[in-house]
């Protein structure tokens, strides 16, 4: 993908999360996300999933929750350099504060848990700062991190 198709991605998602996300319209049984809803979702995949070949990860898994009728969901992104550390990164829209990017080291790419949250402001999405966000994620690459675990 593109770094223009980066940028409007972000721009998207940027504009999504001040929306209410929760609830999911047009299906009565709650069973997937539509609307506004499944938008975000999707958008988020598309992001993370250019960002992950973007930073030279040389194994990586995305995962998307929907949750539930009372929440936005998020998209998460496990990504492993090589000989480097795992590295979580997270779409989400946040029920304080104004961010929609969350991310931190990483135990391995099946447990999110590692070093501290960092995040990243709404304010880089509406920008559509895509070389910050890389200058950001990529400093994760130098910090001392966990050593992938077997799978």
């Amino acid at each position: 993908m593109s770094v223009q198709s980066q940028k409007k991605n972000m721009a998207r998602i940027a504009e999504l999360v001040t929306q209410d996300l929760s609830y999911i319209y047009g299906d009565p049984e709650g069973r997937h996300p539509a609307g506004a809803k499944k938008l975000f979702l999707g958008k988020s995949r598309a992001f993370l999933h250019a960002l992950a070949k973007d930073l030279g990860f040389s194994d990586f898994r995305i995962v998307t929750c929907a949750g539930g009728i009372a929440v936005a969901g998020d998209v998460g992104l496990y990504g492993q350099w090589p000989d480097g550390p795992c590295v979580y990164v997270n779409i989400m829209q946040p029920c304080f504060g104004d961010y929609c990017c969350m991310y931190r080291t990483a135990k391995s790419l099946k447990d999110s848990s590692g070093g501290h949250n960092q995040y990243i402001g709404r304010e880089v999405f509406v920008q559509m700062d895509y070389d910050h966000v890389l200058r950001r994620l990529s400093t994760l690459k130098g910090e001392p991190g966990y050593v992938r675990t077997a799978a």
